[in-house]
Parts: C-alpha cells; sequence; structure tokens
C-alpha cells in the first residue's frame, strides 16, 4: 500500500499527468517491475542463507581437523620418546637434550609447554637420590614426604620448560587425574590424554587450565602382549603438558573467529557442561558479545579413547552483509521498476510530440522548400541537377536564359552529348577529366571548374561550375548538383591585370637599373634581371626567399644589410647613396642606390623597395678626371719649380760668370797672370755648376715626362761608388774632407748604373757640399733582408732639424740651402735620387741631428724581383 500510495503522489506532479492511458502504462511496467523484484529477493535470501551455513560447517571442520592433527602429532612426538627411553638404560641428561632438539617440536607444536620423563621409582630410592645429585639435579624434598610405595618423580625435562612445571623430583602419579591417565597409557600401551588439570609454571606462578599427553616407557626386553605383562614391564612415562589457550591458540593463528566470521568455539572435556570446559573464545572478553538467533555445529576429536567436543555457535548477525545484499536487490529492483515505467511514459510522450513536431517540420520543410525555389529561380547564378542514371536534367533555373541564351525547356530536351560539345574546344579536355573524375573517385565530393560555353548568339562566355556529386547507400553516383555563374567580366579583368602585370614585369627586366625587393628579414622578394646578374644567379628562383649573406662577400653584405635594415626600422627612404660591389665577372661595379620602405594600408612597414644604377663609368671618369687633376697639380708644381731654379739658381751662376768676362774685356791688359788664372778658376767653377745643374734638370724633365729610359742590370757596386768619388773628389779635397768606402768588393746589385751612378753622385755631392773643412764621410753597403742590399753615405757635416726632414722630398716646399763653403743648392738632386731609388722597388729615408751630421740610407735589389 505504501508503494502505491507513493506512485500516486509522484504522478500527481508526473509532467504527463494529463495523459492518463501513457501513465497507465507506465504503472503496469511498475507492477510487474516490483514482482519481478519480490521473486528475485526471495531467492535470493534462500541462496545467501545455504550459502552461509555451508561456510559455518566448513569453517568448524577445518577447526576440528586442526585440533585432531596437533594431539595426534603430539603423541606420535611422545611416542618417538618413549622409544628412545626404552632401548637404553642410561640415558644421559644431555642425550635427553640432543633428543629435544632435533626433535624441532617447538618450531610446529605451538602451545606445548615442554617435554619430560617421569620413572616409576624403586623402594630404594636413596640410590636414585644419588644418582640425581651426580647429575647435579635436586629432588623436591616437600613432595617426597607424601610418597607411597608407588610414586613417579621427575627425572628428565626440556631444559626450555623448566620452571614451567614443578621442580624436578616432582610425583606426577599423586595427581588423581593424571594418574588415571598415566595407567590408561600403561595398560593400553597408547598415548593417553588426561582430563582437565592446572598447571603451574613453579611452586609460586599462576595456574593455566591445560593437560597432559603421557605415553609408557617400558623396561627393555621385557613382554608387553597382556595388560598384567605391561604393569609389570613398566620403568616410567614420558609425557607434555600443554596450556589449553596457548593450544587453541597455535591451531586458529591469526584467524579471529569472533570478529571475522562471528564464530564462538568451546572445547569440553567428554560431556558438554560447565565443569568440563577447556577453552572459550570469548572467555576473555569484558562484555561478550550478544549472540541473538544463532546457529550452532559440534564436532568430536578422539584421541585414543578420549573425546573432546568442540561446540561452535555463529549468530546470524554475521549474515547482515549478505541481508544488505538482499536489500540492494529490492531497493535496486524497485528504482529500476519506477525509471522503467517513468522510461517507458517518457518514450509514449515523446513518440507523441516527435509526430506534431515533424507535421510541424513538414510544413515549415514546404515553406523553405518555397523560399529555396523562389531564390533559386531569381538568382543572378543558374542552379540545376543532372540525373547521372538517365543522364538528363532534372532541374535548370530560369537564370540559364541569361548567361546562355537557352531556356531551362531547350536544355532539357537536348542530349546532354549536344549540351557537353558546346564547350570550347580547348576546355573540353579538362571538363571531361573533371566531370569523370568526380563520378568515379568516391573521395571527391564537391569540385568547382571554370570552362568556356558557347552562347546562343556564338560568343563563348566564361563559366565557373561549382558542383557535388550525390551518391547512393553504396557509394554509386546517383546525380550531380551545383550552380553555374557568367564569370566572362572577371576573367577579363583577370587577363587585363596578367597583361598589366607581365607589362609591367617585362620593363622591369628590361630596365638597366638593378630593382629589387625585400621583406622586413631582408630577404629577396622580387629580382629583376640586373639585380640576378649583379648576385651572379640565373634565375629568380634561386634568390627568392635569400639574403645578401648568400651572395656577396660577408663584409660587403653585412654593410648592405646594415642599410636595409635602418630603412625598415626608421620608415624612411635612403636616396641616391653610392655603393660598390663585385659583379659576377669580377669586375667593381659602382651603384647609385635608392631604398624606399613599403607600408602597408595600415602604414606598417612590409619591406623596401630597392633601385640601384650602375654609375661605374661615371665613377671611373671622375677618378680620371681626379687622377689628370692630381698630375696636373705635380705639372704646374714641377713647372714652378723649374722657373723658380732658372729664375734663381740658374740666374746666379750666369751673372758671376758674366761677371769675370766683364772684367776680362775691359781689364785685361792690366791683369797680371795669377789674377788671370784666380778669373779662369772663378770662371770653371762656375761652368761645373752650371753644367751640374742643367744636367739635374735635364734628368728631372726627362723622368716628370716618363721618357727616361731603366735598363736595370747585374753590376758590381764598388765600381759605381769609385767613379761617383771621383767627381766629387777635388771638391772634398779642397775642403780637405776624408771619403772611406767600406764597401766589399763582391757586392753586386739589379740597378740601371746611370740611374744609380746619379744617385750615389747627389747624396756623396751634398755631403761635401754640407759637410766643413776637415770633415768626414763613410760610404758602406751590405745585405739586407728581401733580396736587397743597403747603402749608407754618412758625414759628420750641419745636419738637419726634424722640420727640414719631413719637407725634404717635397718638390712644392723649398728646402734649398748654401753649403759650407757657400756652395748652391737646389734641393732638386735629393728628389730625383728619390725617384730612382723607387724607381727600383727600393725606398730611401734620411737620420740626421743638426749639427751632427746626416746619413742617407738606400736600398737597391740584388738580384731580379
Amino acid at each position: 500500500m505504501l508503494i502505491v500510495k507513493t506512485i500516486g503522489k509522484i504522478y500527481k506532479y508526473f509532467p504527463y499527468r494529463e495523459t492518463t492511458k501513457n501513465a497507465l502504462w507506465g504503472l503496469v511496467i511498475l507492477m510487474i517491475g516490483l514482482l519481478l523484484t519480490a521473486i528475485t529477493a526471495f531467492y535470493a535470501q534462500r541462496e545467501v542463507n545455504a550459502d552461509a551455513k555451508q561456510e559455518f560447517s566448513l569453517k568448524c571442520n577445518e577447526i576440528k581437523i586442526k585440533t585432531a592433527n596437533r594431539l595426534r602429532f603430539s603423541a606420535q612426538l611422545l611416542r618417538s620418546a618413549s622409544v628412545f627411553f626404552a632401548i637404553s638404560d642410561s640415558i644421559s641428561p644431555d642425550d635427553w637434550e640432543l633428543f629435544n632438539e632435533l626433535s624441532h617440536y617447538q618450531e610446529n607444536q605451538i602451545g606445548i609447554q615442554g617435554l619430560g620423563y617421569s620413572l616409576l621409582v624403586p623402594k630404594n630410592w636413596g640410590k636414585q637420590n644419588a644418582k640425581w645429585k651426580s647429575n647435579g639435579v635436586q629432588p623436591n624434598q616437600v613432595d617426597l614426604a607424601f610418597w607411597e610405595d608407588l610414586n613417579t618423580s621427575v627425572v628428565y625435562l626440556d631444559p626450555s620448560s623448566r620452571g614451567k612445571i614443578r621442580d624436578f623430583g616432582y610425583d606426577l602419579y599423586a595427581d588423581p587425574v593424571q594418574r588415571k591417565a598415566m595407567e590408561m597409557s600403561r595398560d593400553s600401551d597408547a598415548a593417553i590424554l588426561s582430563g582437565k588439570v592446572l598447571l603451574t609454571e613453579n611452586s609460586k606462578g599462576p595456574s593455566h587450565t591445560g593437560t597432559l599427553i603421557f605415553a609408557p616407557v617400558y623396561r627393555k626386553g621385557m613382554l608387553l602382549a597382556t595388560v598384567q605383562q605391561r604393569r609389570e614391564a613398566i620403568k616410567g612415562w614420558v609425557f607434555s603438558p600443554f596450556y589449553i589457550n596457548e593450544l587453541m591458540k597455535g591451531l586458529l593463528g591469526n584467524w579471529n573467529s569472533d570478529k571475522e566470521f562471528g564464530i564462538r568455539i568451546r572445547v569440553y572435556e567428554d560431556e558438554v557442561s560447565d565443569n568440563s570446559l577447556l577453552y572459550d573464545s570469548q572467555a576473555n572478553l569484558v562484555l561478550p558479545p550478544k549472540m541473538g538467533p544463532s546457529r550452532s555445529i559440534t564436532k568430536q576429536v578422539n584421541q585414543n579413547g578420549k573425546k573432546w567436543r568442540l561446540v561452535f555457535n555463529q549468530s546470524t548477525q554475521h549474515l547482515s552483509y549478505f541481508k544488505s545484499i538482499v536489500k540492494q536487490i529490492i531497493i535496486g529492483g524497485i528504482l529500476v521498476s519506477f525509471l522503467l515505467s517513468l522510461l517507458v511514459v517518457s518514450l509514449i510522450n515523446t513518440r507523441t510530440n516527435a509526430q506534431r513536431i515533424a507535421s510541424k517540420l513538414t510544413l515549415e520543410l514546404k515553406e523553405n522548400e518555397s523560399r529555396i525555389r523562389e531564390v533559386l529561380e531569381n538568382s543572378l547564378d543558374a542552379s540545376y541537377k543532372r540525373n547521372l542514371v538517365t543522364n538528363c536534367f532534372e532541374y535548370l533555373s530560369p537564370a540559364f536564359t541569361r548567361i546562355s541564351g537557352y531556356t531551362p525547356e531547350e536544355l532539357e530536351n537536348m542530349p546532354a552529348e549536344s549540351i557537353f560539345g558546346m564547350v570550347h574546344p580547348e576546355d573540353a579536355a579538362e571538363f571531361n577529366r573533371v566531370i569523370s573524375r568526380s563520378a568515379l573517385d568516391s573521395s571527391f565530393t564537391y569540385n568547382m571548374l571554370e570552362y568556356r560555353f558557347k552562347h546562343k548568339n556564338g560568343d563563348y562566355p566564361w563559366f565557373e561550375n561549382r558542383f557535388s556529386v550525390v551518391r547512393d547507400s553504396q557509394g554509386r553516383p546517383e546525380a550531380l548538383i551545383g550552380s553555374i555563374s557568367d564569370i566572362s567580366k572577371r576573367k577579363n579583368a583577370e587577363e587585363a591585370l596578367f597583361q598589366e602585370k607581365l607589362l609591367l614585369r617585362t620593363i622591369i627586366d628590361n630596365i638597366p637599373d638593378s630593382i629589387y625587393c625585400m621583406d622586413l628579414a631582408c630577404r629577396k622578394t622580387l629580382a629583376n634581371s640586373t639585380d640576378l646578374r649583379y648576385m651572379g644567379a640565373r634565375l629568380e628562383a634561386d634568390v627568392i626567399g635569400k639574403n645578401d649573406f648568400d651572395f656577396y662577400p660577408y663584409e660587403k653584405a653585412l654593410e648592405f644589410v646594415a642599410l636595409d635594415k635602418s630603412v625598415l626600422l626608421s620608415g624612411k627612404p635612403l636616396l641616391n647613396s653610392e655603393e660598390s660591389l663585385i659583379d659576377e665577372n669580377g669586375e667593381k661595379k659602382w651603384l647609385l642606390s635608392s631604398k624606399i620602405p613599403m607600408f602597408d594600408k595600415e602604414g606598417k612597414v612590409i619591406g623596401l623597395l630597392g633601385i640601384g644604377r650602375d654609375i661605374t663609368d661615371r665613377r671611373l671618369a671622375e677618378e680620371e678626371v681626379k687622377h689628370k687633376n692630381e698630375e696636373l697639380l705635380k705639372l704646374n708644381l714641377a713647372k714652378d719649380k723649374f722657373f723658380s731654379i732658372i729664375a734663381h739658381d740658374l740666374r746666379s751662376p750666369f751673372n758671376g760668370f758674366l761677371g769675370l768676362t766683364q772684367i776680362m774685356v775691359e781689364e785685361l791688359p792690366t791683369l797680371t797672370p795669377e789674377e788671370l788664372r784666380k778669373i779662369a778658376v772663378s770662371m770653371r767653377d762656375s761652368a761645373t755648376n752650371l753644367y751640374r745643374l742643367l744636367e739635374n734638370l735635364l734628368q728631372w724633365s726627362t723622368m716628370q715626362q716618363d721618357r727616361i729610359s731603366f735598363n736595370p742590370q747585374i753590376i758590381h757596386l764598388n765600381p759605381i761608388i769609385a767613379e761617383s768619388l771621383a767627381m766629387v773628389w777635388q771638391s772634398a779635397h779642397h775642403k780637405k774632407i776624408e771619403i772611406l768606402s767600406l764597401t766589399s768588393g763582391d757586392l753586386v746589385v739589379f740597378a740601371d748604373s746611370n740611374m744609380l751612378q746619379t744617385i750615389l753622385r747627389n747624396l756623396i755631392s751634398n755631403s761635401v757640399k754640407f759637410t766643413g773643412k776637415g770633415g768626414k764621410i763613410t760610404i758602406s753597403a751590405h745585405k739586407s733582408t728581401d733580396n736587397f742590399i743597403q747603402i749608407m753615405v754618412k758625414d759628420t757635416g750641419i745636419g738637419m732639424n726634424s722640420a727640414m726632414i719631413d719637407n725634404l722630398f717635397h718638390l712644392d716646399i723649398n728646402t734649398s740651402r748654401k753649403g759650407t763653403d757657400g756652395e748652391a743648392s737646389t734641393g732638386l738632386g735629393l728628389i730625383i735620387c728619390k725617384d730612382f731609388v723607387e724607381k727600383h722597388g727600393g725606398s730611401l729615408w734620411v737620420e740626421s741631428e743638426e749639427g751632427k751630421g746626416s746619413t742617407f740610407y738606400f736600398t737597391i735589389p740584388e738580384t731580379n724581383i
């Protein structure tokens, strides 16, 4: 009733409660689901109870088997010890200790408190006492006072168990329970389990509920066939005490029967009663759990006629887990049934709504179809549908009349072959290929095709056909659906743009100037033929995407890229800058370069345009003009020097010479021979100076006009020096100047002999001219490095200051001065010397200090270089 009321409340708020019929279907489904849930829960409960009972029985059997096996193993161990004592009358404590060690019983018998041997004491116990003392054993004097005719005394114990029962000498036979077990063991020749006893570790220790197992030891060689014979042959007993709690813990291990399985275990001796209770798994619990409803099983363990009863109780509360499964089945079944009923109602309502929506969509579809048809019929593009099976057009929009001149009816009545035949012959092959490929290859669902189509008036306008392939469920083509646009205007614009681009490219490639474009990374995006030639490339594709480092030396490329980046970063053009490069032929070219930044519509720099004009011819002409100007300047300086020499240096000797001749003309009759001799000497000196000056002027002018002959050859140096000294000997002798030549006789040079003599003569003559009376001139030569002979002319004359040294070889600066005896000087001789030395590939330099003399050095090649 509760379920029905709940369902009623739910359906009260159910969104589709107005559809009573649908709700009834859901109620039916719910009732069927609840019925199936109840049946499933019933069988599940029965199965759970059966499984729990079976599991409980298996656990009880497991414990029973473990208990029986443990007692059986202990009995076998004692039988082994009995045999050990029976075979010899001289077992020592060491032998007994060795036996215990080799048996390893402590490893396998958890709960056993040790192994012992109890001897049946004869009447003459003093002899036995002496034996104990000899073995270091102290008997219990208190217990000996209570011995009777038959006594047993513990004489051997496992050393590990000493202190767990009373001391040596204890009379086991005095306890009636133990005595009964010992007698049964003696009479039956079997290991017998005693009844319930209290075991103490020592005389003052706590007591534990336990039991002992006794096995008889008979005298060697005695008959044992009857009970009487066994009583007469008894010698003693081996025994083993057990604490029941430790024995059961050893059997159960870590298995917590109370918590894990809800099982309570109790062990009874013979009958089930409180007095015979040996062990209770819940004995130590402060508040034992309430058992409630439970099931019980009793198992019996027999050990040579001695019976233990194991009573197992399991509370049915342990089945709460299994009961929860049943509850889950019930709850889950109710929920599933409820949800299933809702789902059925929802599906029914969904179908009703779907039908209503389908009707509405059908109406909207018809309206949309009408709108689409209106759009297609009024569109500037022509739409069509061609059936590939019948090869006929199923639909052609009226726009076909506008773009082709044919009405849709005319085209529909034409065979497809005739329509395809109106495609321009140049476009027909591509048209047929694309159509066929689209129909046969399922990967092509959409295509675009451009071609020319014959208009009804005979023209061929350009059409753009965009179409897709409709396929059936097996992928076979059924139809083509597409639209066609007249793109003649666009094509004409593209053609005009192409022609314009072609014209522009033709102009760019044929302009003699270098034209190129670069992106922001200084990579070429355009290069005309002139620019390609400068880079040593043949095709534009070889340079696109590359930079100047790919074509020019590193330093030159670094220079170009720096200029390009400055334009790109600043956004300002760089106009008419001169750049040089080496073209593909290895020739140096000069370009007048302009770099202009390019901008996009937003004003951002996107690259640069570069234009370079070849100005190599202009640059060469400018350099030629510069060179001519330098030569002209040099000639002018030479001319000025020449006129200066003529005006000053040449005029003075002539004036002196003319004065002397005038004296001779006017005063000849009155002159004495000595006066005539002096005039003649002066005239000779003037003539000599004039000759030397004229000779220098002649050589210098010849050299300036580059008409002097140059014929170097291997010559010995000493003869040239000797000839030069001979020319200045008289002047040196007149001034009492000492001249030393320290040149080796085997030195040779590769020189023009006339030029070399002129160099030496001028340098030695200058040394004589600027050295005072009694001075000294030294000439030496030696081999220097790099195949040259270094020649030195050193004097002790008046020397020169640093300013005079710096200007000594400049033609435009007058450095001439008179000698120590007033000798004339033009300064032209040193310039001639320098030019002649450099003509040989050598060099001329001077070291001088004012007042201390001068040293001139020059080098001449030793051999042909």
